[in-house]
């Protein structure tokens, strides 16, 4: 099983979106897919805010991992945060959620990145173990969100 991360284009933004909605549904996360379709189209055409990789089994999309830049002082410059890593869950629990990790490691190394931060809900046991396994380090910090009124 060859696993590959491939630079999205404006092609996938529909099969993503379709597996963001599965995701966000999954998370329990609010989900607009009109929204989403425009970010998704800003992101990939902006490259400077981060990346959309497709997760690829032979010719097969089987998830993304979707990237975005930040600047910290802490962290020595460029830093990013895994904004969503999305595997069907057919593929689950067979390696692909690590290999894709993996490889987004090698991704921001080239891009310059410093560290690479991430969310996890405490209660997803498997995903806790795989970012831990992985040398991801719980910082015993929360993380706060000031929403702006729209």
């Amino acid at each position: 099983m060859v696993i590959q991360l491939l630079p999205a284009e404006l092609s996938h933004i529909s099969k993503t979106t379709q597996m963001i909605e599965v995701y966000h549904a999954f998370d329990h996360l609010d989900f607009d897919q009109k929204m989403t379709e425009k970010l998704l189209q800003e992101l990939i055409s902006t490259p400077h805010l981060g990346r959309l990789w497709m997760i690829q089994i032979d010719q097969e999309i089987v998830g993304y991992l979707l990237l975005t830049f930040g600047f910290s002082i802490e962290f020595k410059g460029r830093d990013a945060f895994i904004d969503e890593l999305f595997v069907k869950e057919t593929y689950r629990n067979q390696g692909v959620g690590r290999r894709a990790i993996e490889l987004v490691l090698e991704e921001a190394k080239v891009l310059n990145v410093k560290a690479i931060h991430l969310e996890v809900e405490r209660k997803n046991a498997n995903a806790l173990h795989l970012y831990q396994d992985c040398g991801f380090v719980d910082h015993e910090r929360g993380l706060m969100t000031y929403w702006f009124k729209t």
